[in-house]
């Protein structure tokens, strides 16, 4: 059973006693002979687990790597060489692996290589090869520490739909971006976020998923507590002939930023629109090229003080 055969040997590994498989090889000749077997089981799973400290002063966010690799079959896992594939792979059964609490590290930071394509997938080399007991996880390295140009930004995102006159205050979202620069590709898993200049202080946390070189990736991390907005609604009124059944709406939204903290923030504010909407009216005026349906400003708003946006958009019903 080499990778040169042309064909494989499938059989149902559930046997009580926990030996999956017992085979009599008829050799073709005397000697000793390496016999290889290359076997997939369902019961175990991995996942990236990302460690990264952002430095908001110079910019940057600094990404350490590992794989949690949980074992949830009835028996030990263990070989001389393995290799962790990273891509969706489609199965009959099973489900993808769900976050795991991380039991030890053992693989040396130096010990991961760069790992290679394999078809429509990667795969990551282990170079210690892989010793996990039936029922538990073990955490490696997967390939060294990257750092990356990172921005933080701050995002209030509504619909013109959702508003009241009473008015409704929320806090900013807490966001960070940054492009795959790496000559290496991210496998999906959770990524958590220290600030650098806060004693480990923990920014957020996100998922993402299978990420290739050069793509963009965005991580949201909770919300400011310094950042609020209150947003209500000033005006709600329908234009139009009764008897053609051709009315337009128009509403006027008001949303007021406020900022606490010592620096000016800069704010990214999202309104979603009923489709076909324009924006009659804006103050602050709307960013250019936004998406359909869609309108966006970017505000600053400065240390200790607020700022007032007021819009007015108009469609059909």
């Amino acid at each position: 059973l080499t990778d040169a055969s042309p064909w494989r040997i499938a059989w149902p590994a559930d046997t009580d006693d926990g030996n999956a498989l017992q085979l009599d090889i008829e050799a073709g000749k005397a000697g000793k002979q390496a016999l290889t077997a290359t076997y997939q089981i369902d019961g175990p799973s991995w996942q990236a687990s990302y460690t990264g400290h952002f430095d908001a002063r110079a910019g940057q966010l600094e990404l350490a790597s590992m794989a949690v690799i949980d074992n949830s079959g009835g028996a030990r896992l263990a070989a001389d060489k393995a290799w962790l594939v990273a891509g969706d792979v489609a199965r009959t059964h099973g489900n993808a692996p769900a976050p795991m609490m991380m039991a030890r590290s053992e693989a040396k930071q130096s010990d991961a290589g760069a790992p290679e394509a394999s078809g429509d997938s990667y795969r990551y080399a282990l170079d210690n090869g892989l010793d996990v007991a039936a029922g538990g996880t073990r955490a490696v390295s997967i390939m060294a520490p990257q750092t990356f140009e990172a921005e933080r930004s701050y995002r209030v995102e509504n619909s013109l739909y959702s508003v009241s006159r009473d008015g409704e205050r929320s806090h900013a979202q807490i966001r960070l971006a940054f492009e795959n620069t790496a000559d290496v590709p991210l496998p999906a898993g959770v990524v958590r976020i220290y600030d650098s200049a806060g004693s480990a202080q923990l920014m957020g946390e996100d998922r993402i998923d299978d990420t290739p070189k050069k793509a963009p990736v965005t991580l949201t991390l909770g919300t400011a507590f310094d950042l609020t907005s209150e947003r209500r609604l000033v005006e709600d009124r329908k234009t139009g002939e009764k008897n053609t059944g051709e009315n337009e709406q128009r509403r006027t939204i008001e949303i007021k930023l406020y900022n606490a903290s010592a620096d000016t923030a800069t704010v990214n504010v999202i309104e979603h629109l009923p489709q076909g909407a324009t924006v009659e009216s804006a103050e602050p005026e709307t960013m250019d090229n936004t998406p359909a349906n869609t309108a966006q400003w970017q505000i600053d708003v400065p240390a200790n003080g607020d700022k007032t946006l007021r819009y007015t958009a108009t469609w059909s019903n």
